[in-house]
């Protein structure tokens, strides 16, 4: 297990710009810290974006931050300009016209040199000299104890390196370190060195580790991982290796930090991964635990001992992942070990997995039972050969049960099943996970009847199910300032913050992209499911409902048909897909939107939102009472598309008729007239009133938000305010990282 070096530090370098096009290529940056390149972009977008860059920087001193603009070009469809508000190092922003900002332009020689500007019309690069403050952490508390991969469990872990004599130093494991904390009540830190740590088994706290924190040293990166090293491959044909293992792979292979794909009938598309790879299926004779396929699409030795299947129904609510019980070749059925959540009637798609025979693209595994042995088709085969892969086996790396004011702080947790939580909090009240990051795990987070927690500031990356995920009376909760990026690796009835039966809850200046479904979701479908109070506030929400349909970036269920008291106010809601299928073929852009409000649910406050591309609607009331919708802001990019659609729950009966709801100070951008976009299918009531329509002959392509033009009809909606990138720290949701 290797350590990082004390002297080195992971820091997160950015910068927040925005482009004008030429030719259709947008301006290309190339970010450089103290002269040696760290990472780069294409700025293609209109309005301002954040692009981080993640460096291991040495703390203890200052550094230079370079953003070289190298394509710049005049040609006759327009000019090519990159334009450039701040550079930021750990949340802390130097804006692009501050005095220590300098713009050499043109053959970065020196020799033009100007003050520093947001605007960069020539090719060149803006330099600025960051302060050490800037990088610096926080000094250890004392007293504490320490962990470190070159630790012992025999030593008194009072030492964060071991002792020159050998004598002494610190701890090997997180349990010695636990146990440690429970025998001696006056210390109540542990830090982290930085390293790996493989866990082969979950970290368990309860009630005897009231107060205690885990958290990384200081410039350091702790990693822990559920996952099994395997290192002994062998290459086969064509491209293929392979390695004896004692127990069977079962959804997850990770190779140089990236989830490999289980080998599947079909060849995905990269270009359209989400509609290709399937193949068609036909209603069986129980629509719940069979489906048949279509003759000539399988042959035996398609369908092997290990073989899953995963099938969505024509609405593609969710998808049913599971073992195939057995097929009747004759009538061509294939029997699930479980039955789907939903009938499998029309439109049925389906991949059958896990089968050696189907491994035909790069970053494709299966299990070959016939001789024990992992099966994997390697991207980069000498990165394979050199460093192996890991094979995830823990679900959870941390459980929380009747824990309270735990912290756990700048910890990478990493490589779980995608089946499993890398945390779980059971009955765990006042705990702060702070400042983490997840990557190739199930759930990130997953809380049970666990109240007035702060998860703030996390990062979660590719999750094969959820984000957060909150249930039973989970209330008094704050999911704050955390980024997420693809969720739903592995199954599709999933979001960034998932949630049932929560209360009083805040969810705020989240960024969450690429999901499958859902961006945020609250959910009541039971008298024991009911929620109240939660506010929904400043998050960004961008590419969702990308493989499944009737399905919102924030969505709320309320089949009890109570008063919320819910607030969904300033966040920005972009780019919602929606896709279904029926027995003709494919249906995108179906039944998605962007705040979707559906069954019944009532007593909703939807304000200074901003939308554009949502699909069906921005906003879509199903059967609740008492929403008011007003001072939002909607770019239509399309006439098929609507601000406002109210609609009968016709299975609730009268109960299900939309009353006293209403649409006012609404802001509209588009070509119609502004009664063109409601869409009411009742009877029931919309009090409308006070909106505008800022009409255009041709929409330009572009139309963004937050555009620097004065001419611009605006509600001055808090862009400044919203995502993760944006987070200002309060009392509220205090910055409890760094």
């Amino acid at each position: 297990m290797a350590t990082a070096s004390a002297t080195t530090a992971r820091n997160d370098i950015a910068i927040t710009a925005w482009g004008q096009p030429a030719a259709g290529v947008w301006p290309h940056v190339t970010l450089r810290v103290d002269g040696k390149k760290v990472g780069e972009a294409m700025v293609s977008s209109t309005s301002p974006k954040t692009y981080t860059f993640p460096v291991d920087l040495d703390p203890t001193q200052g550094h230079r931050i370079q953003v070289h603009y190298d394509n710049d070009a005049v040609l006759p469809d327009g000019d090519r300009n990159l334009f450039v508000r701040s550079i930021q190092a750990n949340g802390k922003a130097i804006p692009a016209n501050d005095p220590s900002v300098s713009y050499d332009r043109g053959a970065l020689d020196g020799r033009q040199v100007t003050p520093g500007q947001t605007a960069m019309y020539w090719w060149g690069a803006l330099n600025a000299d960051v302060p050490k403050e800037f990088f610096m952490k926080p000094t250890p508390q004392t007293p504490a104890f320490y962990v470190s991969p070159n630790g012992k469990d025999t030593w008194t872990g009072r030492h964060a390196t071991p002792l020159a004599d050998g004598s002494d130093g610190p701890f090997a494991s997180l349990e010695r370190a636990r146990d440690a904390m429970r025998a001696n009540p006056t210390v109540k830190n542990t830090y982290i060195r930085g390293g790996e740590y493989h866990l082969d088994k979950t970290l368990d706290l309860t009630q005897a580790d009231k107060g205690a924190t885990f958290q990384a040293f200081p410039g350091e990166t702790p990693v822990l991982s559920g996952a099994q090293k395997v290192q002994n491959f062998i290459r086969e044909a064509n491209g293929l290796y392979s390695a004896k293992l004692a127990q069977p792979t079962n959804y997850d292979l990770v190779i140089g930090g990236k989830r490999q794909n289980l080998a599947q009938t079909g060849t995905v598309d990269p270009q359209d991964p989400f509609k290709s790879g399937y193949l068609w299926g036909e209603r069986g004779p129980d629509p719940k635990t069979t489906f048949k396929f279509k003759a000539g699409d399988l042959k035996p030795g398609d369908i092997v001992a290990g073989s899953k299947v995963q099938v969505f129904n024509g609405e593609r609510l969710t998808d049913e992942l599971t073992e195939v019980k057995s097929v009747d070749w004759a009538t061509r059925t294939i029997t699930l070990k479980d039955p789907a959540w939903y009938p499998l009637t029309y439109g049925i798609t389906y991949k059958l997995l896990n089968n050696p025979k189907h491994i035909d693209q790069a970053g494709e595994f299966a299990w070959r039972a016939s001789d024990s042995s992992v099966v994997v088709k390697p991207e980069d085969a000498a990165a394979l050969e050199k460093k192996g892969a890991v094979v995830p086996r823990l679900g959870t790396l941390v459980k929380m049960a009747d824990a309270d004011g735990v912290t756990l702080k700048g910890l990478t947790l990493r490589d779980t099943t995608s089946d499993g939580s890398a945390l779980v909090m059971d009955r765990a009240d006042k705990d702060r996970i702070v400042g983490n990051r997840f990557v190739n795990v199930g759930n990130a987070v997953e809380m049970t009847t666990s109240s007035d927690n702060k998860i703030g500031g996390n990062t979660i990356l590719y999750a094969g199910k959820n984000g957060v995920d909150m249930s039973k009376q989970s209330n008094r909760n704050a999911i704050y300032a955390n980024k997420m990026n693809h969720v739903g690796e592995l199954r599709k009835y999933t979001g960034g913050v998932m949630s049932h039966g929560v209360n009083d809850s805040l969810i705020a200046n989240n960024t969450i992209q690429n999901s499958p479904r859902y961006g945020i979701s609250i959910k009541n479908w039971a008298a024991d499911n009911t929620v109240s109070g939660n506010r929904v506030e400043n998050n960004r929400v961008l590419r969702t409902g990308q493989e499944t349909a009737d399905g919102g970036a924030i969505e709320m269920l309320g089949r009890s048909n109570l008063d919320t008291k819910t607030t969904i106010k300033g966040n920005h809601v972009e780019d919602v897909g929606g896709l279904a299928t029926d027995d003709t073929g494919w249906k995108e852009n179906y039944k998605g939107f962007g705040i979707y409000l559906d069954d019944l649910t009532g007593g909703v406050d939807i304000s200074r939102n901003s939308f554009k591309d949502t699909s069906w609607a921005s906003v879509f009331i199903h059967g609740g009472d008492d929403v008011k919708v007003f001072e939002n802001e909607a770019i239509m990019t399309g006439n098929d598309t609507e601000f406002l659609r109210v609609e009968w729950a016709p299975g609730a009966g009268d109960v299900g008729l939309p009353r006293d709801n209403s649409v006012s100070g609404n802001l509209i951008f588009g070509e119609k007239p502004v009664d063109d976009y409601w869409m009411f299918n009742h009877e029931g009531t919309v009090k409308v009133g006070a909106n505008q329509v800022a009409n255009s002959a041709k929409m330009p392509a572009d139309l963004a938000f937050n555009l620097n033009d004065p001419n611009k009809p605006t509600l001055a909606l808090p862009y400044g305010s919203m995502g993760a990138e944006n987070y200002k720290p309060s009392d509220t949701l205090p910055m409890l990282w760094g």
